[in-house]
């Protein structure tokens, strides 16, 4: 028993004590607020395919048949949904960086003391 204390004392002393080089993944609202911008990502990603067939839809119609303008408000409504997700993606991306600056300070903080 004491040689196995002997054997393992030196390794705790010596073991490292570095800290985590990425401390903002345990935070879970970091992890939150990735999970935010993936959803706004793909969503741009889906209402781009979207904006792009109500476009095609928008040039295969005829002017004078009062069909334009129901056309028309579809892609002017997918227009606005993208550019809100886009601003959406835009926010998250922002959140995401402040809140990974602030996991980083609050970890080496904790850590020193």
């Amino acid at each position: 028993m004491k040689r196995l204390l002997i054997l393992f004392l030196p390794l705790l002393l010596l073991s490292c004590n570095k800290p985590d080089p990425q401390p903002e993944l345990l935070d879970p609202i970091y992890l939150e607020f990735k999970t935010q911008h993936d959803m706004a990502k793909r969503a741009i990603i889906d209402i781009q395919t979207v904006l792009d067939g109500k476009k095609i839809d928008l040039e295969k119609v005829k002017p004078q048949t009062g069909q334009i303008k129901y056309a028309q408000k579809r892609f002017w409504e997918a227009q606005k949904t993208l550019d809100l997700l886009i601003k959406q993606e835009k926010y998250w991306s922002v959140r995401i960086h402040e809140r990974e600056s602030f996991a980083k300070d609050e970890y080496l903080k904790a850590f020193k003391a």
